[in-house]
């Protein structure tokens, strides 16, 4: 059930983001599935200091890894949000909070956790995918830096993990270089550690 977001929900988000995005980022333990991942050159993540987000052999890796002691349905809590839009890539986040107002309320364990960006709202058109560790010194917060995509498209985006499902997100990529994109509406948002 997808319902449209209004200004209330975007700015929200954002603030969400923006908190989440200044969070420190560490290895811990991880939950795993046992399946193997492999490093995709087409989705690596191109930021400094930004681990690389990793394709799976699967498109189960993280749906099948429960997380122990979180109540199903709420992993998903604060939504998503995109933003830093280039041309051929966008930054993509999430947080893994089902008990947002009691310091998240996940364990102290990595979770790996799939994402996806799609041409069209039923993901017929996967573009670019991979799988990332959302970490305890990062709040269980995951920055993806989504690339390879087309100059200014309108892409769906939805992150996966324990059997749960994000809302969709929508994002745009920044025009080409040198283009005319006629008409251009911006939202700031901003946070001096990330």
């Amino acid at each position: 059930m997808n319902r449209p977001l209004d200004r209330r929900t975007l700015l929200g988000g954002l603030l969400v983001a923006g908190v989440a995005a200044c969070t420190g980022s560490d290895d811990e333990s991880t939950i795993s599935s046992g399946t193997p991942a492999s490093t995709s050159a087409s989705t690596s993540a191109t930021t400094p200091n930004a681990p690389a987000p990793t394709t799976s052999s699967t498109a189960a890796l993280p749906d099948r890894a429960r997380v122990p002691g979180v109540p199903y349905g709420r992993l998903f809590s604060l939504g998503v949000a995109s933003g830093d839009p280039l041309p051929d890539r966008v930054v993509l986040w999430t947080r893994l909070a089902p008990d947002p107002t009691e310091g998240g309320g996940m364990p102290a364990v990595k979770v790996p956790v799939r994402w996806q960006v799609a041409d069209d709202e039923r993901f017929a058109g996967i573009v670019a995918e991979g799988v990332v560790n959302a970490s305890p010194p990062n709040a269980h917060s995951v920055h993806v830096d989504a690339a390879g995509l087309r100059p200014g498209r309108e892409y769906c985006y939805r992150f996966t993990t324990g059997g749960e499902e994000s809302p969709i997100g929508r994002t745009r990529t920044a025009p080409a270089p040198g283009s005319d994109p006629g008409r251009m509406r911006l939202l700031f948002a901003s946070c001096q550690n990330w």
